[in-house]
């Protein structure tokens, strides 16, 4: 649905045969929502002298926030700043706080009415707001006025803790203008040296003074060695400030720094030094022509990211409570959450519209806002060891059919940081099996992944199967041969049928031909371990040297080198007991040299490892087909040595006999034979 549609639906819900009487103490029946409005639990600044409030408003105000007021408890108006509007249906709103002042109502919806003539002004905060750019070279600063006169669409603002940021946290973060304006304390007065680093053109004022740039279009290499700077003296107290940036393309940064007297060496300007408000939040709503109306807040409450994903926390509120009402939010990512309070992870940055439906006493009402996630870097949150766990716990209910293919695999990425296997399992078979949002090749992807996490990790052979037929479903060409190559390889790895995987793999090199390839190459490979299973030694060998022979042939000098450094840290990781590496470099050990499973030494490795496992069998089998296809193998005697020790530990010791006895039989003059 798309918000005109919800927002209509939410007019709908609310609306009235005939207009009831505005709820007692109405202030003004002109405007037709309220909010009531109070002070936060927690601040950050407890003693400022105003308040801000992240006013959503369900498009129920107008666009720039004119007809928004603010009314204390006693009934009087209070003067308020419109700071910003946008992204959707956000206002920054800021009004001064009177001592005792602890609860306020904001009006808004009111067609007819025009800003205030007398607006608020605050001397406080740090106020960001981005537009998208105008054409032009910011080569100084008249020219960067020039751009910043042209750049009229506003993307959306709102206040900042500091210039720190990586991204426009507004909208896209490509061709944009960011403008910080605010103020900065100084605690002493003195000479300051500031420093921009940023990605693209900045310019940093103080005082009204232009005191540090960097015009041109650039990266933000240098700008991070503090060589573009300037120096101001200043004297203690609270000064303007200003920060200007434009962005063309690429990675984003805006960061500025300052040295002040006495410091030995530059920093990053730090949140301190810009004064901030009370936080105010919304806790109630109500509609002049109904008596209550169902509304939420929102605010970022938890962020965390690795390598280039970036993950937030969004604590949703609804509002007005009710033990017989019944909660329901929509976040809109593919994913919903019940009851009156829901924190929900969103797996990247953007726009959601979220809708929050509340039925009660047989009717429902509905709420819509948009809610903007920053998918920025320089906030996460580094000093809590337990966000991690936290956000896999969310993020684990989440179901996979639901999702897209990034959040998918954005999801999928986080559970397995979290080490939560089985979780990651869940959503993607819900992916495979019921995704209707994902197109054929993300469905084949995620069937590719989950079929490699069953084989690999979970050591699960059904899950595996299952996984690597959706696979090969894909009527892609390409594709299907390689979901058909990996279903052989899991019944070879895990225990599974010897001749269907034959029959299955030597149906692929059928289907390719002569041509090269990764899919002809590895179902050559496992097309030799099948014929080993089958005591077929001389067709083994054979395709193993197909393998080879597509790998770079025996003599190639690099795949050799790749082949021994693959062989050294199977063995260490196995005598180490990281396993899963060991298995991992197993696979890099055999893509390289396939002729090695036929010889013998990779066979005992791979043994030894599924036995640390706890797989005693697939050990066994391993060995037996060594023993099968190549008899003559030097490490033959090895084989029945390291299958006797795996018999015994798993309590058949006239199995672990009966080997040693075929090994002094057979091998009289193997040292292990004694």
């Amino acid at each position: 649905m798309t918000r005109r549609a919800l927002i209509a639906a939410c007019l709908l819900a609310l609306a009235s045969p005939a207009a009831a009487p505005a709820p007692k103490g109405w202030w003004d029946r002109d405007f037709a929502r309220r909010v009531r409005v109070i002070l936060a639990d927690r601040q950050e600044w407890p003693d400022a002298p105003a308040a801000r409030l992240s006013l959503a408003t369900g498009g129920f105000a107008k666009a720039d926030g004119a007809d928004v007021r603010v009314v204390g408890a006693d009934g009087n108006e209070v003067p308020r700043a419109v700071a910003a509007a946008g992204p959707g249906d956000l206002l920054e709103v800021v009004f001064p706080v009177a001592p005792g002042a602890a609860e306020w109502w904001v009006y808004f919806g009111s067609p007819a009415a025009a800003a205030p003539a007398k607006p608020y002004v605050p001397d406080r905060g740090l106020l960001l707001v981005t537009r998208a750019r105008a054409s032009g070279q910011p080569t100084d600063w008249p020219a960067m006025e020039r751009i910043l006169e042209r750049s009229t669409t506003v993307f959306g603002g709102g206040y900042r803790r500091q210039v720190f940021d990586s991204e426009n946290p507004f909208g896209p973060s490509d061709d944009f203008v960011s403008e910080y304006r605010g103020f900065l304390d100084c605690p002493a007065g003195g000479a300051y040296v500031f420093y921009t680093a940023s990605d693209e053109a900045s310019f940093l004022f103080v005082a009204d003074r232009l005191v540090a740039q960097w015009p041109g279009w650039h990266d933000a290499g240098k700008g991070a060695w503090g060589e573009f700077k300037g120096t101001i003296d200043l004297e203690a107290g609270r000064h303007p400030f200003r920060y200007v940036h434009v962005e063309r393309s690429g990675p984003q940064v805006m960061a500025a720094y300052w040295q002040p007297p006495g410091r030995p060496k530059p920093e990053i300007i730090p949140p301190a030094a810009f004064p901030g408000f009370r936080e105010a939040e919304a806790v109630a709503t109500e509609s002049r022509d109904a008596e209550q109306a169902a509304d939420f807040s929102f605010r970022p409450s938890a962020k965390w990211g690795l390598e280039d994903r970036v993950y937030t926390a969004v604590t949703f509120k609804a509002f007005p409570l009710s033990e017989r009402a019944r909660y329901r939010f929509d976040f809109g990512d593919g994913t919903q959450g019940e009851g009156p309070i829901a924190t929900h992870v969103y797996l990247r940055g953007g726009e959601y519209l979220v809708s929050l439906r509340v039925a009660a006493g047989g009717g429902e009402d509905l709420a819509v806002h948009t809610v903007r996630v920053s998918g920025e870097w320089t906030h996460l949150d580094r000093e809590d060891p337990d966000v991690l766990a936290r956000f896999a716990g969310l993020v684990a209910a989440y179901p996979g059919e639901s999702l897209s293919a990034e959040d998918l695999e954005r999801a999928e990425f986080l559970l397995a940081e979290a080490g939560r296997t089985d979780d990651r399992a869940v959503l993607l078979r819900g992916a495979v099996e019921k995704g209707a949002g994902l197109a054929p090749g993300p469905r084949f992807a995620a069937a590719m992944r989950l079929g490699d996490l069953c084989r690999d990790v979970r050591r699960d052979l059904e899950g595996a199967s299952w996984a690597f037929k959706r696979a090969s479903e894909t009527t892609e060409p390409g594709p299907r041969l390689e979901g058909q190559v990996a279903l052989a390889e899991a019944w070879l790895e895990l225990g599974g049928d010897a001749g269907a995987a034959r029959r299955l793999l030597e149906s692929v090199v059928g289907s390719l031909g002569d041509r090269p390839s990764d899919a002809a190459r590895r179902a050559w490979l496992r097309v030799g371990d099948a014929r080993m299973i089958a005591g077929e030694g001389a067709a083994a060998r054979e395709a193993y040297g197909k393998a080879l022979a597509l790998a770079g042939g025996a003599e190639n000098a690099e795949r050799v080198l790749r082949k021994a450094g693959a062989a050294r840290s199977a063995l260490t990781a196995l005598e180490t007991g990281d396993l899963p590496h060991a298995a991992e470099h197993l696979r890099a050990w055999e893509w390289q040299d396939p002729m090695d499973r036929f010889l013998g030494f990779h066979r005992i490795v791979k043994a030894k490892t599924h036995r640390a496992r706890g797989e005693p069998a697939l050990a066994e089998r391993e060995l037996a087909a060594l023993l099968a296809g190549n008899p003559e193998s030097e490490y033959a005697d090895e084989a029945l040595y390291v299958l006797a020790e795996t018999a015994r530990a798993a309590g058949r010791p006239a199995d672990a006999d009966a080997y040693l006895d075929r090994l002094r039989r057979d091998y009289p003059w193997s040292p292990l034979s004694r």
